[in-house]
């Protein structure tokens, strides 16, 4: 007898039974997932794991839209806009500094697939972010006993450039 192709079958019966009690199972962090929020339209769910990686799913189509990768140390807090064009995520160590904890919040341009900024100042890890209403301030709190606010990139246009 397989025990492999065993304990497979039974992950999978596992999954179909979540899909068929509660409509969606989304999976592909490797580590565990430490933050999870919605758009506003809920649309889009993203999650921040301790596998460094932000997941953005689309909730209609039931699929992964994206990842992202670029951070060196734990998600603690994910965010979104409210037009749903970046995502923020937050990292850090919440009670040491370590070389190797980044303590940055990064922003991803969801259309792009791509980073298009990193803020750093906290010296300890990012636990809270929340985006204003109009889109173009983070506000950020960390392990530092500190409260950041930061200006998020401007969104770029995709203007064809006419030909002379």
């Amino acid at each position: 007898m397989n025990v492999k192709a065993g304990k497979n079958n039974q992950i999978l019966a596992k999954s179909q039974a979540i899909e068929y009690n509660y409509g969606l199972l989304l999976q592909g962090h490797i580590d565990e997932i430490q933050t999870f929020t919605l758009s506003k339209d809920n649309r889009l769910a993203i999650s921040g794991s301790k596998d460094k990686t932000v997941r953005v799913w689309n909730l209609e189509n039931k699929h992964q839209e994206a990842v992202f990768y670029g951070h060196s140390s734990y998600i603690n807090i994910v965010s979104i806009t409210s037009d749903n064009y970046f995502i923020l995520s937050g990292s850090g160590s919440y009670e040491t500094k370590s070389e190797f904890d980044d303590n940055s919040i990064r922003v991803w341009n969801l259309h792009k697939k791509s980073s298009e900024a990193i803020f750093l100042g906290h010296p300890l890890g990012v636990k809270s972010l929340a985006i204003t209403n109009s889109d173009h301030y983070i506000v950020s709190g960390s392990s530092d006993n500190y409260v950041r606010v930061w200006r998020l990139p401007k969104k770029q246009e995709n203007v064809p450039q006419s030909h002379y």
